[in-house]
């Protein structure tokens, strides 16, 4: 009895790989088609749209479009602002967020509790609503900077980074880090003498 349970198990096992293999290559069809249809040029991807030829390398096999959309347009300069706003935000949000779910756990003050509430429930208004707001306020924010006072923030790079550095998502999920910290370490080290920002 013990044999045919473990045959069983083996088959639903074996069975439940062909199908996960199965989706999986389903899934990889937009990727191969994508990674084709960049190495071949334009007349050639229209006539092998209609057939299995655009998942395949047949045909005139090249990287000249890679070449080509780096002579059109600026990609080092575009791949550059990428990740430069990316790793500005993150790091950025990781910091502010950081601080202000540690001073929300930890630090005992006026009205956290209300404020916590009220980041969360940011959580809830869609983006949608405050897209056209928040483009009026950063065209008429002042700042100043090396190259003296201005007014208006668009196309520049704070941006893209300042309005994104804290956000209710990040701020609720360093909380419940926080949170799952134990409460004796923390004591401990403030009994050490340690400060909140030696803490943190």
């Amino acid at each position: 009895m013990a044999a045919i349970t473990q045959d069983n198990r083996g088959l639903r096992l074996a069975m439940r790989y062909v199908v996960l293999t199965l989706i999986a290559i389903i899934f990889l069809f937009p990727l191969l088609f994508m990674v084709m249809s960049s190495l071949k040029p334009d007349l050639q991807l229209l006539r092998d749209t209609s057939s299995v030829r655009a998942f395949l390398p047949v045909g005139d096999i090249s990287v000249d479009n890679y070449f080509a959309a780096f002579e059109r347009a600026p990609v080092g300069l575009f791949v550059f602002n990428s990740v430069l706003v990316t790793g500005a935000t993150v790091l950025l949000s990781l910091l502010f967020c950081s601080l202000a779910a540690f001073s929300f756990v930890f630090l005992n003050w006026t009205g956290r509790g209300v404020l916590l509430s009220i980041v969360l429930a940011t959580l809830i208004v869609p983006f949608e609503t405050i897209a056209i707001p928040l483009l009026l306020l950063v065209s008429q924010l002042p700042w100043l900077g090396f190259d003296g006072f201005e007014i208006g923030w668009l196309n520049t790079y704070r941006v893209q980074i300042i309005p994104w550095i804290a956000d209710g998502l990040t701020i609720f999920l360093f909380v419940q880090f926080f949170k799952d910290l134990p409460r004796d370490l923390i004591e401990a080290s403030r009994v050490e003498g340690a400060s909140w920002w030696q803490i943190y």
